[in-house]
């Protein structure tokens, strides 16, 4: 998925003010990935750690959503 390669190569300040203020959740959300945008909510942080954790969340769901059909 183009969004797993983003977030495996954006730099962590970039997504971080959209992780920080649930923009980035809320989109996912709006986009109809109410699963994914539930699970990577509460994630917050900052640095290369940070946006692994995302990326990883991501996948896992990305998995999910291909297996009910939905991508």
């Amino acid at each position: 998925s183009s969004l797993l390669k983003l977030l495996r190569t954006i730099e962590p300040e970039k997504i971080q003010k959209f992780t920080d203020t649930d923009i980035f959740s809320s989109w996912l959300d709006r986009k109809g990935y109410t699963g994914l945008a539930e699970d990577i909510r509460p994630i917050h942080g900052e640095g290369a750690g940070f946006v692994k954790t995302l990326a990883d969340h991501v996948e896992k769901w990305i998995e999910i959503y291909r297996a009910e059909n939905k991508i």
